[in-house]
């Protein structure tokens, strides 16, 4: 039992968190953004860690940090509606252990609804401003900024979604269709 607890995490790249998170489905888009894994050096790929290499859920982080566990709790302190974003640009997070290729997400309809889950719910956040943003991959370091030039079809497209996610510290998650 032990052992396929700890296989399904290997295979699902998950691991336990801290704490639960609400996310913005955007799986619509999981095409595109697997056009751009195409175009990704296998050897630039971080994947040393578990939930680390190629994204396979094409999502916006609307908060991590959440403490409750409770999907109930969130998807009731909360008015889901419809949401309009557009990817930006590609760009980079940077760290000493890796980088994160991603789209920067404009979205005043995310950046409400960020907030509006802040004055709802309980939680802890180290970044004090929202960076909404879609996860391509995490590279190696210093290997990421040959991809922030790459073209891609999707940039300065409108997009909506109503669809959100919500996974608890373990990872376990479920869709909410608005």
């Amino acid at each position: 039992m032990i052992f396929n607890k700890f296989y399904e995490l290997l295979c699902e790249g998950t691991a336990p968190r801290s704490f639960s998170c609400l996310m913005l489905d955007c799986s619509n888009l999981y095409q595109h953004v697997n056009d751009l894994h195409a175009e990704i050096d296998p050897d630039d790929i971080y994947d040393d860690e578990p939930g680390h290499g190629l994204e396979k859920e094409t999502h916006v982080t609307v908060l991590y940090g959440l403490h409750t566990d409770s999907v109930s709790e969130v998807f009731g302190a909360i008015d889901l509606k419809p949401i309009k974003y557009k990817f930006k640009s590609l760009s980079l997070f940077e760290n000493e252990k890796f980088d994160v290729l991603k789209f920067d997400v404009d979205s005043k309809d995310l950046h409400a609804l960020n907030k509006q889950v802040c004055d709802e719910l309980e939680y802890t956040n180290k970044f004090p401003v929202y960076h909404p943003h879609c996860t391509v991959a995490y590279l190696k370091p210093g290997t990421g900024k040959k991809y922030t030039k790459n073209p891609c079809p999707i940039i300065g497209q409108g997009f909506s979604s109503n669809r959100f996610i919500f996974s608890d510290k373990n990872s376990n998650k479920v869709w909410k269709d608005v």
